[in-house]
Order: structure tokens, then sequence, then C-alpha cells
């Protein structure tokens, strides 16, 4: 839950995009998020900032 709060309060997420993410949309290598057909149906990827990073790749190893 901790870093559901913390992706959606560092990225700007909405809620339901978080929740629809998969594995292959997090890019730790590069930083970024791949969010699929937002709001305005488009894709779009966001800058994850490094503490975000090492919160998600403790999350999911």
């Amino acid at each position: 839950m901790a870093t559901l709060i913390g992706l959606l309060a560092s990225t700007g997420l909405r809620s339901g995009e978080v929740v629809s993410l998969d594995r292959g949309d997090v890019d730790l290598t590069n930083g970024v998020v791949l969010v699929r057909k937002t709001k305005f149906r488009k894709d779009r990827l966001i800058p994850v900032h490094p503490t975000t990073q090492a919160a998600l790749r403790r999350y999911a190893p």
C-alpha cells in the first residue's frame, strides 16, 4: 500500500492508471513508467524519481 501511495504522490498518476500497470510498463533501468490509454486514449511515458525506483525495486524484485 505504501508503494502505491508513493507512486501516486511522486508521479501524479491517476489511481486507475496505477492499478492498470503491468510489470512490462515499468522500466526501472531507464526510470520511466509507460501509461497506456490515458484519459484521452493516448500512451505516455512518466519519469520516475530515483527514490521511487528504489521503492519499486523493493516491491517487485
